[in-house]
């Protein structure tokens, strides 16, 4: 190679196939990303990258690559379905969210209770304290626009 020769960059087509083969879903969306980076008209990539965020769990990602699918084609029924399905799971996980949070404010209450009636429940509220933020920072990382409100003690 000569002094000022350059790496060859990958079309968009290569990158396709890159992550179309791809198992791990992270290079699976960081190829799809560079796929749509060199041609973000390509309705079929949004797609994949749709389903490879899906598949992480991470629906509301999905779902703007879905939306992004129906800019290019409104009568693409994959993506249509695909949205729908991303949302409904996006639903769930939310209602998931907030039972763990409402479960956790529950234990914070019996616990003050307790306390109330002279039952020493020190050990009882650090481990409940561990898990409240245990808990916080998952939800926060799968749902990073849901509103918290859970008490520290």
């Amino acid at each position: 190679m000569g002094l000022f020769s350059r790496k060859k960059e990958k079309t968009a087509r290569e990158w396709f196939v890159l992550a179309y083969n791809e198992k791990d879903p992270k290079k699976t969306v960081e190829y799809y990303t560079k796929c749509l980076e060199i041609d973000p008209k390509d309705g079929v990539a949004w797609n994949n990258k749709g389903f490879a965020l899906d598949d992480s769990g991470r629906y509301e990602e999905a779902i703007r690559c879905y939306d992004k699918a129906l800019e290019i084609d409104p009568e693409d029924a994959t993506a249509k379905s695909s949205k729908e399905i991303a949302e409904e799971k996006l639903r769930e996980q939310e209602q998931k969210g907030k039972e763990a949070l409402n479960a956790i404010n529950d234990a914070h209450s019996a616990l003050q209770k307790a306390k109330k009636l002279g039952i020493n429940t020190n050990s009882e509220e650090e481990k409940l304290n561990n898990a409240k933020l245990s808990s916080m920072k998952k939800i926060s990382q799968m749902q990073p626009n849901l509103q918290m409100n859970v008490k520290i003690v």
